[in-house]
């Protein structure tokens, strides 16, 4: 039986597997903590503590085949921490219900080289090298290992072997041949009694539950997406003093619908590759290729489709984006790829890696795209409606770059979203209006907000958005639509001549009567999850795996 079988087996909860284990790596495991701390007792406890960890943590180890340099990575650590008083033994005294003394009485080795000055003479020379080197003379000397399988068992190269063995050499002298008598393949005891008592105390292992990084992205979906579901709710309870409660109350459906189908969309991605993963036969039968190409066509069909969507998404979002936010979607992105990159190629950094995402939020963070979370569509059109001045405002020229700042700055309100539309003078964008599943997917059949470089400004609204607006505010508040159309475009022109006369953002917002409206966006829960929440889950989730990478 092999270790990677052995893993298995144990991960399926057959413990013996483990004590193969054991048994083939004790008298290496106690031969190179006994090189690094020099008494028996502390080895053995060491060697015990070491394979109790790694009995815990097996399920995260993804190359089974590498359980011996990860073994050895783990008893170093142990030998660091207790070297430096951090490390503790009491758990494994309590698992073995002893006070103190190992589970086998094992003879301190250097007591077998007979005279005192030759134990002297010795331990002061081999104190001289560094552990590293303790561990390779332990290994060659003493279990007589080649340095071929020191490399594999180790994890280093043969070349920093060679090397090491050679200055031990030279530090040692004449003295190299006493070390077998420190060494020695005979004294080295059994350890595996009292660490399978520790092992069967423990109980057994559910693969994968507290390492698998698959079931942890599975685990974090809908902890996200409950997170980020409290922060709209809780943006959008803000407007309840502004909008009618039949329109919140909508927007709230319309979100949960959403989420559930985003949910659905991404859940079906990972069912979707598994499927092909079963589906593929080992050995190609007539019979199989049907199937197996049908679902492989389906498979790319919908990947294709989704790339396709979250593409011209993305396109769309940054029409309205300032620069400094256009730089910040882009780095976001590439961030994003490198850990889905990461995420396939190297499993094992996928905690790290999507850790370092989560901090990189603090600084990334688009406050446009916070807003159109925070400010649900519609919700402003009843305060908007309420301005009571008639008087006509003057129109004001503007260049093409004034009518692209002043929609961005819409936009980060939440009042307005892509698609942007130029034809000559006239700039027009959709107006947020109405929840929509496929609010950002959709290309037509929405209201739409008209701007001419001459200063004037109209509003296209669609039957369909009126009918909406009118069923949840209520026909009594509600003009009629041509009316609504109007009395929009004259507050957003009263916008546009405050922006023109560069009054502030302020002014703007007053001229929209929104200025005492949430749309302040450095007070949304939103903003304030991905400025500050997602970075500190970022931290802990670097935290976890530096600790996983190093136990």
């Amino acid at each position: 039986m092999d270790d990677t079988e052995a893993i298995e087996k144990t991960l399926r909860g057959d413990r013996d597997a483990f004590g193969f284990l054991v048994s083939r790596y004790q008298a290496k495991v106690f031969a190179v903590a006994l090189a690094r701390v020099y008494d028996a007792h502390d080895a053995m406890d060491l060697s015990q503590e070491a394979f109790l960890r790694a009995y815990e943590r097996l399920p995260m180890l993804r190359n089974r085949e590498a359980f011996g340099p990860w073994l050895f990575m783990i008893l170093r650590r142990l030998c660091v921490d207790f070297l430096r008083g951090k490390w503790r033994n009491k758990r494994l005294r309590d698992s073995l219900g002893r006070s103190g003394q190992p589970v086998e009485n094992a003879p301190d080795p250097r007591l077998r080289i007979g005279a005192s000055d030759t134990i002297q003479t010795l331990w002061s020379r081999i104190a001289q090298l560094d552990p590293p080197s303790r561990e390779v003379l332990s290994l060659h000397y003493g279990q007589e290992l080649t340095i071929t399988e020191i490399a594999s068992l180790t994890g280093m190269k043969e070349s920093t072997i060679k090397m090491r063995l050679r200055r031990a050499r030279i530090v040692l002298g004449d003295r190299l041949g006493d070390l077998k008598g420190v060494w020695g393949i005979t004294p080295l005891p059994a350890i595996s009694a009292g660490v399978m008592k520790a092992v069967t105390a423990t109980g057994t292992l559910k693969e994968g539950i507290a390492a698998s990084s698959f079931l942890g992205g599975i685990l974090a979906f809908p902890a996200l997406v409950s997170l980020f579901w409290w922060c709209s709710l809780r943006d959008t309870k803000r407007w309840k003093n502004h909008t009618p409660d039949g329109l919140i109350d909508h927007n709230k459906r319309v979100l949960v619908r959403s989420v559930l189908l985003i949910a659905a969309a991404i859940v079906l991605a990972p069912v979707i590759a598994a499927a092909i993963a079963l589906t593929i036969p080992l050995n190609y039968s007539p019979g199989d290729m049907l199937p197996k190409g049908l679902t492989i066509g389906l498979s790319i069909a919908y990947f294709a489709l989704l790339v396709f969507l979250l593409a011209a998404i993305f396109k769309r979002e940054t029409d309205l984006l300032s620069l400094k936010d256009k730089v910040k979607q882009y780095a976001n992105i590439a961030v994003a790829g490198v850990v889905f990159l990461t995420s396939l190629l190297s499993p094992a950094y996928t905690t790290g890696a999507f850790g370092f995402f989560l901090v990189l939020q603090f600084f990334l963070v688009n406050k446009s795209n916070i807003a159109l979370a925070a400010v649900p569509p519609g919700v402003w059109i009843a305060s908007m409606l309420r301005f009571s001045s008639e008087a006509e405002t003057r129109t004001i020229p503007v260049t093409r770059m004034q009518i692209k700042s002043w929609l961005t700055l819409l936009h980060s309100y939440g009042l307005v979203a892509p698609p942007v539309n130029r034809d000559g003078e006239c700039v027009s964008v959709r107006l947020r209006l109405r929840a929509s599943l496929f609010e950002k997917m959709t290309w037509w059949g929405y209201s739409r907000l008209l701007i001419t470089t001459r200063g004037e400004v109209s509003c296209d609204l669609v039957p369909r958005d009126y009918v909406e607006l009118a069923q949840h505010i209520g026909l009594d508040e509600l003009p009629g639509r041509q009316d609504l159309a109007t009395r929009v475009a004259h507050s957003f022109r009263r916008g546009l001549a405050a922006y023109a006369n560069s009054e502030g953002e302020a002014a703007v917002a007053s001229a929209l009567n929104l200025s005492d409206c949430p749309i302040d966006i450095s007070k949304s829960q939103g903003l304030r999850v991905n400025r500050y929440i997602l970075p500190s889950i970022g931290v802990v989730l670097i935290v976890f795996f530096i600790r996983r990478l190093f136990p």
